[in-house]
C-alpha cells in the first residue's frame, strides 16, 4: 500500500478540515511527523484504520465513539483516504458521521469505497479493505500502521498467536489440506463400501454360468424352427377357408342393404318433385313479392318523414317572430351606442390620469428625501479618504524602521548552525572520553592473562599446540600401559586346560611374564586430565580474548574516526566563525539576536494590521462611492420619470372629449374605475343583444327554406312509390292466372318451405349413386361365390388349429428372446465384475495413500511447519539489519515454540528472552522484523513499492544507536521502501528530508503545516 492523500474533518482535535498530500512526502523514502503531545499526530493513523477497517486502537464499537472521537465545537465527521494497493490499483475509502439534535447522539458510522476506473470514482460493493490489501485490521497495524506502543507487539507475541498471523498474512491456510484430506478418505472410504455392495450382488456371477446360458439358448432356437414350420402350411390352409367365408357373408349383407335401399327410394322420388314445383313458384313469385314489400316499407318511412320536416317547418316560423320582437325592443339604445362608447373610453383616459397623478405625488416625494440622504453619503466618503490617508502615513514611517527579512533568517540560521555544530562537538568529546575509558577497560583484561593484544594470538596458538602434543603423548602412554596391564591380568587368570581368551589354546608352554602397570596407567591418565582442564581454560581465555580483542580493534578503528571527525568538525567551525558578517551583533551573544527578532516580529504585526486596516478602508470607500454612486443615478431615474409623467398627464386631458374634468376632480379611481366598467357592460349587453337577434333570423329564414323544399321532395317520392305498388299487383295477379293457383296463400305455402336446393340435390344423387353402386357389387359376390364349397365346422376346427400353433411359436419365440437377453446381461455382468473389481484394487491402494497423506496434515501439521519456514526467513532476514544495529553483538533466533530469543554474542552466544533486551535494544530488534515483515509482504504482493508508520518516539535510542537506525531508515529508499515516522521529538526534524508539523490551536484545533 502507498498513501495519495489523507483529509480529516471533526476528528479528535481536528476541529476543520485539513488535508496532507503524500505524494510528496513519500518520494524522499523517509518522511516524519512532527508536533507536541496532544497535538494530534496519532490521529492520522487512527483515521487512516477507521477508514479502511471501521476499527481504531484506541475505541471499539462499544465505547460510544461515535460521540468520543467527534470534535466537540464539529457537528460531523469526515475521513477520506486516498491510497494505491500493490496491484497499482488506486482506491478511495470514506468515514463519515454526523451529530444529531441531542448533543450526546449520533449518527452511525457511513463507509463507502470507491475505485479509480475509466478517469472516474466507480462504488464498490464492499467497503472492507482486507479485500483489497490482503491484510486483517490486527495484521495491518503489525505491519503497516504500528499504534504508539504497539511496536514491540509482534516481537513479543506467543508462538501460536505469532504462527496464526504469519497464515493470515501469507495465506498459509492454502498449506492445511486436511479438510480436501479427510473429504478424499471419506469419498474413497464410501466408493470401497459402494463396490462391495455392488461386488455382492455379481457373485453367482462366472465364466460357468456363461457357458450353461448359451447351451440353453441354442436348444431352444432349434425347437422353435420346427414349429414355425409346421405354423406356415396351417396358416395357408386356415386363410384360404376364411377368405370364402368372408365372400359369402359380405353378399348376405349386401343384399339386406340393397332391400332397405328399395324402400327409401319411394321418399326420395317424392322429394325431387317437390322440389321442383318449389324452383318453379321461387322463379315466377319470389322477386314481385320481395318487390311489394320493400315499396309498402319505404312508403311508410316517407310517411313518417314527411310528418318530421312539418313540425319542424313550424317551430321554425315561430322561432323567427320571437326574434322580430328583440330586434324591435333594442332598436333605440342600439342607435345612441356611439356616443356612449366614446363615454367609456373618456373614462378609461381618466382613470389613467388619476393613477398618474398618484404616481407624480410619490416620485416628487422620493426626490426630496433622495437629495438628504446623497448629501450624506458623499460627506462620508469624504471622513473615509481623510482616514485612508492618515493611516498611510503612519505605515510609511513604520516601513522606514522595518529591516530585510531574508537578513534575520540568514542570522538566525547562523545561529542555529552555530549550536548544531557545538553539540556534535560535545558529543564528540563525550565519545572520545567514552571510547578511552572503554580502551583501558579492554586493555586490563589482556594484563589481567599478561599478555599484548598485538601478540596474544601468537602466545595462546603456541600454548595450545603444545598442551595438544603434550595429550597426545599421553594418551599414547595410556594405551601402552593399558594392554600392559590387560596382559598381566590374563597371565595370572591363565591355567592349564583352559582356553586362552586371546589365541584359544588349551596348552601353555612359555607363559609371558609381564610386571603390573596399574600405578603407571593411573599416572597417565591423571596427567592427561590435568592436560585437558588446562586446555579448556586456554580456550575459555581465547574466546575472551578474541571478544576483547575485537571490541579492542573496533576501539582503535572508532577512536581514529572521532579524531578525524572532531578535526572536521573544528576546521567547519572556524569557517562558520568567519563567515559571521553582521557588526551590530556579537557571535557569542544570540540574545541580543533574539531580542531584536522579537522586536521585528512585533513591528510586522503592526505592519501587518494597519495594511490590513488601510485594506479594510479602501473596501469601504469603494463599497461607499459605490452606493453615492448609486443613490445620483437613482436620482436622475426619478426625475426624469417625473417629467415623462407630467408629459402623460397633459396628453391624456387633450384626449378626453365627452367629460367635464372639474366634475371629477374630487372622484378617485375605483370610482370613475366603477363607472366605466358598468357603462361598458351595458353598451356591451345593448350590443350583443341586437346583432344576436338579426343573427338568428339570418340563420333561421335560410332553415325554414330548406324545410320547405325537402317537404315537396318527400310528397313526390310518395306519389312515385304508390304508383309501382299498383304495377306490382297487376303483375302478381297476372302470374296467379297463369300457373293456376286460387290465391296467394298456395304461394306463400310453397314458398315458406325455404329448402336448402343444393344440400337436398346432393342428398338424392347420394341415395341414387348408392343404389346403383349396391346393386353392382350384389352382381360381383354372386359371381365370385358361384361354385364356392365351403363348411363351417371344418374352418372352425382348421382355425384352432392355427390358433394353438400361433401360441406355441410366440412362446417359443419369447423364451428365445429372454434366453438371448439373459445370456447378454450374464456377459455383460461378468465384463463389469471384472472392472469393479480393478477398481477396488486401485481404491483400496488410494486408500493407503490417504491414511499417510492424514497423518501429514493432522492437527495442522503441516501448516506449522510451513509457518516456522517464514517466520525463519523474516528472522534471517531481521537478522542482517540486527547485527549491523547492535554491532555483531546480538542476532534473533527461534526456539522449538517458534518464539523469538536473542542470542549474546558477548557471553558465549547463549541464548534469552527477548524480554531481557533493553529498550532501545528491543526497539532495534522491533524495526528489524518490521522491516522484515513488510518486505517480505512487498515479495507476497509483488509490489514495487511498500509502505509503513511507526508512531514512536525514539526516546529509547542513544545518539549513536539513533545514527545507525536512520541510516538503516534511509537506505531503504534504495529498496524501494517508504517509511513514515511520527514523534514529538524535533531535533529529529533536521534528520528527515521531509516533514509535515501539527499544531494545535485553543479555539480552531489541530491543523497541518507542510515544512
Amino acid at each position: 500500500m502507498l498513501p495519495i492523500q489523507l483529509t480529516i474533518e471533526g476528528l479528535y482535535s481536528y476541529q476543520s478540515k485539513q488535508t496532507i498530500d503524500f505524494t510528496t512526502l513519500t518520494q524522499s523514502g523517509l518522511f516524519g511527523i512532527f508536533g507536541g503531545v496532544g497535538s494530534g499526530k496519532s490521529s492520522i493513523l487512527e483515521a487512516i484504520s477507521l477508514a479502511l477497517y471501521g476499527e481504531t486502537e484506541r475505541l471499539n464499537s462499544r465505547d460510544s465513539r461515535g460521540y468520543n472521537m467527534l470534535n466537540l465545537k464539529s457537528d460531523k465527521v469526515y475521513i477520506e483516504f486516498d491510497f494505491t494497493n500493490f496491484e497499482e490499483r488506486k482506491f478511495k475509502f470514506t468515514v463519515s458521521w454526523k451529530r444529531k439534535k441531542k448533543f450526546e447522539e449520533t449518527t452511525p458510522m457511513e463507509r463507502l469505497a470507491y475505485e479509480w476506473k475509466n478517469e472516474a470514482w466507480i462504488p464498490m460493493e464492499s467497503a472492507d479493505a482486507t479485500l483489497v490489501l490482503g491484510l486483517t485490521y490486527e495484521n495491518f497495524r503489525r505491519t503497516i500502521i504500528i499504534p504508539q506502543g504497539k511496536f514491540k507487539e509482534f516481537l513479543e507475541l506467543k508462538g501460536a498467536d505469532r504462527s496464526k498471523m504469519m497464515k493470515e498474512i501469507f495465506n498459509l491456510e492454502r498449506f492445511d489440506l486436511s479438510p480436501q484430506v479427510s473429504n478424499l478418505q471419506r469419498d474413497n472410504n464410501f466408493k470401497i463400501e459402494n463396490l462391495k455392495g455392488v461386488l455382492s450382488g455379481f457373485e453367482s456371477i462366472s465364466i460357468e454360468s456363461v457357458q450353461q446360458q448359451q447351451n440353453d439358448l441354442t436348444s431352444t432356437q432349434q425347437q422353435l424352427t420346427l414349429l414355425k414350420n409346421d405354423f406356415v402350411q396351417v396358416e395357408a390352409e386356415w386363410k384360404s377357408l376364411q377368405e370364402a367365408q368372408l365372400k359369402l357373408e359380405a353378399l348376405r349383407k349386401r343384399e339386406l342393404e340393397l332391400k332397405e335401399l328399395e324402400q327409401q327410394k319411394i321418399i326420395f322420388d317424392k322429394l325431387q318433385a317437390d322440389i321442383l314445383e318449389f324452383e318453379t313458384v321461387e322463379k315466377a313469385f319470389k322477386e314481385l313479392i320481395n318487390r311489394e314489400v320493400a315499396l309498402e316499407n319505404e312508403e311508410q318511412q316517407q310517411i313518417k318523414s314527411q310528418q318530421n320536416v312539418l313540425t319542424d317547418k313550424l317551430q321554425l316560423s315561430r322561432e323567427i317572430d320571437a326574434q322580430n320582437q328583440q330586434i324591435l325592443k333594442w332598436q333605440t339604445a342600439f342607435e345612441q351606442l356611439d356616443s356612449q362608447k366614446q363615454k367609456v373610453l373618456d373614462l378609461g383616459y381618466l382613470e389613467t390620469l388619476k393613477e398618474l397623478e398618484l404616481r407624480l405625488f410619490t416620485q416628487r416625494e422620493a426626490l426630496d428625501k433622495g437629495t438628504v440622504f446623497v448629501v450624506e453619503q458623499e460627506r462620508v466618503e469624504t471622513a473615509i479618504k481623510k482616514q485612508i490617508q492618515e493611516s498611510e502615513t503612519i505605515l510609511e514611517n513604520l516601513k522606514s524602521e522595518r529591516i530585510d527579512a531574508s537578513q534575520w533568517i540568514a542570522i538566525g540560521n547562523w545561529y542555529q548552525t552555530q549550536v548544531f555544530l557545538t553539540k556534535q562537538l560535545e558529543e564528540i568529546a563525550k565519545k572520545q572520553i567514552e571510547n578511552t575509558r572503554e580502551c583501558e577497560n579492554t586493555l586490563k583484561e589482556f594484563e589481567g592473562l599478561k599478555v599484548e593484544p598485538a601478540t596474544w594470538i601468537t602466545v595462546y596458538t603456541g600454548k595450545m599446540d603444545q598442551l595438544l602434543q603434550q595429550i597426545t603423548q599421553q594418551n599414547q602412554l595410556i594405551t601402552e600401559w593399558t594392554v600392559a596391564t590387560e596382559l598381566s591380568r590374563y597371565v595370572t587368570d591363565l591355567q592349564d586346560g583352559e582356553a586362552c581368551p586371546l589365541c584359544g589354546s588349551l596348552e601353555h608352554p612359555q607363559i609371558s611374564h609381564q610386571a603390573d602397570a596399574t600405578e603407571q596407567l593411573t599416572l597417565a591418565q591423571h596427567l592427561k586430565s590435568k592436560l585437558e582442564k588446562e586446555h579448556a581454560e586456554l580456550q575459555k581465555q581465547q574466546v575472551l580474548l578474541q571478544k576483547a580483542s575485537s571490541i579492542y580493534d573496533f576501539l582503535i578503528v572508532q577512536a581514529e574516526r572521532l579524531a578525524k571527525d572532531k578535526k572536521a568538525l573544528e576546521i567547519q567551525i572556524t569557517e562558520h566563525l568567519s563567515s559571521f558578517i553582521w557588526k551590530e551583533f556579537s557571535t557569542d551573544n544570540p540574545e541580543l539576536f533574539e531580542s531584536k527578532k522579537q522586536r521585528a516580529k512585533a513591528l510586522e504585526v503592526e505592519l501587518h494590521t494597519l495594511e490590513q486596516t488601510i485594506k479594510s478602508l479602501r473596501e469601504k470607500l469603494v463599497m461607499q462611492q459605490e452606493l453615492t454612486q448609486k443613490a445620483h443615478k437613482k436620482m436622475a431615474v426619478i426625475e426624469m420619470e417625473i417629467s415623462g409623467l407630467e408629459g402623460q398627464c397633459n396628453q391624456l386631458k387633450e384626449q378626453i372629449k365627452s367629460l367635464d374634468l372639474q366634475d371629477y376632480e374630487t372622484v378617485d379611481v375605483e370610482t370613475v374605475k366603477l363607472q366605466k366598467n358598468a357603462l361598458a357592460a351595458e353598451n356591451d349587453l345593448i350590443e350583443k343583444s341586437y346583432k344576436l337577434a338579426i343573427d338568428k333570423i339570418q340563420e333561421l329564414k335560410p332553415q325554414l327554406a330548406t324545410k320547405v323544399g325537402i317537404w315537396e321532395t318527400i310528397e313526390n317520392q310518395l306519389q312515385f312509390i304508390r304508383k309501382n305498388r299498383e304495377l306490382l299487383k297487376v303483375n302478381i295477379e297476372e302470374a296467379l292466372e297463369r300457373l293456376q293457383f286460387k290465391n296467394r296463400d298456395e304461394v306463400h305455402r310453397i314458398l315458406a318451405k325455404n329448402w336448402n336446393l343444393e344440400e337436398e340435390r346432393q342428398r338424392i344423387n347420394q341415395f341414387q349413386f348408392l343404389l346403383q353402386n349396391t346393386q353392382q357389387i350384389i352382381a360381383e359376390l354372386q359371381l365370385q361365390t358361384a361354385g364356392l364349397n365351403f363348411e363351417q365346422h371344418l374352418f372352425e376346427a382348421k382355425e384352432q388349429q392355427y390358433r394353438q400353433l400361433q401360441i406355441e411359436v410366440e412362446q417359443a419365440v419369447g423364451k428365445v428372446s429372454a434366453l438371448e437377453q439373459e445370456l447378454l446381461r450374464v456377459q455383460s455382468a461378468l465384463e463389469k465384475k471384472k472392472e469393479l473389481i480393478a477398481q477396488a484394487n486401485a481404491l483400496e491402494r488410494r486408500a493407503l495413500n490417504l491414511t499417510t497423506m492424514t497423518n501429514l496434515f493432522k492437527a495442522s501439521g503441516f501448516v506449522n511447519y510451513v509457518s516456522s519456514i517464514y517466520l525463519q526467513n523474516l528472522c534471517d532476514i531481521a537478522n542482517v539489519r540486527f547485527h549491523r544495529l547492535t554491532r555483531n553483538q546480538l542476532s534473533l533466533k527461534l526456539n522449538e515454540n517458534n518464539e523469538f530469543e536473542v542470542l549474546d554474542y558477548l557471553n558465549n552466544g547463549y541464548a534469552r528472552s527477548v524480554k531481557t533486551l533493553s529498550g532501545g535494544q528491543g526497539f532495534q530488534a522491533s524495526l528489524c522484523l518490521a522491516l522484515a515483515l513488510a518486505e517480505s509482504i512487498q515479495s507476497l504482493n509483488k509490489a514495487d513499492k511498500n509502505f509503513f508508520f511507526i508512531d514512536e518516539g525514539f526516546g529509547t535510542q542513544d545518539a549513536e544507536s539513533i545514527n545507525t537506525v536512520f541510516e538503516t531508515l534511509q537506505y531503504l529508499h534504495k529498496e524501494n521502501r517508504v517509511v513514515g515516522i511520527i514523534s514529538h521529538v524535533e531535533e529529529l526534524q533536521e534528520r528527515i528530508p521531509s516533514s509535515i508539523s501539527i499544531y494545535k490551536n485553543e479555539e480552531k484545533g489541530s491543523y497541518v503545516v507542510v515544512n
